[in-house]
């Protein structure tokens, strides 16, 4: 699929399944621990991700594999994980005949995670947190040429927290 193609309404609510589905996948592989799924089937080859609103600091540029490592090594710290994802909004041209099929697309999601660790001492910590999560997200020619298979991948992500409960202290403590 080329980006001079006509855009129609059927290739439009296949992109808006498609990029529904690789930003549910995306915390459904870290909940589950599956994480070869994050590069293999959610990650485009080179990542963005900006948690400067959580944790201070800047960007951070990634390749898929070395952010899968980094979330893994992260998340496998947790006892639990839970990720749950509302009003999922793909953000993609009106199809049409004067539209081209877009190879870029940016979505806004709204998150709530718990997660809980046992420290060394047998102390549990736990956290909560909802927020908003910005992404963009490539569609890939290889993979869009594959028959049946899901082009979008996700390419910045940018974290907006709301509410936290337990945070600080988690975060911290080993």
């Amino acid at each position: 699929m080329t980006s001079s193609e006509t855009y129609s309404m059927q290739q439009y609510l296949l992109d808006r399944a498609q990029i529904h589905d690789t930003l549910t996948r995306m915390y459904y592989a870290v909940d589950s621990q599956q994480y070869s799924l994050l590069s293999s089937h959610v990650l485009a080859p080179t990542v963005t991700m900006d948690y400067t609103a959580m944790f201070g600091g800047e960007p951070i540029q990634r390749t898929a594999q070395a952010q899968q490592a980094n979330w893994t090594e992260l998340m496998q710290k947790m006892d639990v994980t839970q990720h749950i994802l509302t009003s999922i909004l793909p953000e993609l041209p009106s199809p049409g005949p004067e539209a081209s099929v877009p190879n870029k697309a940016n979505a806004v999601v709204n998150v709530t995670a718990y997660l809980r660790k046992k420290l060394i001492n047998g102390e549990v910590r736990e956290t909560r947190n909802g927020g908003r999560g910005e992404f963009e997200l490539l569609r890939i020619p290889e993979l869009a040429e594959k028959a049946g298979g899901n082009p979008w991948r996700v390419s910045k992500l940018k974290v907006f927290p709301v509410w936290d409960q337990g945070g600080k202290e988690f975060w911290g403590a080993e």
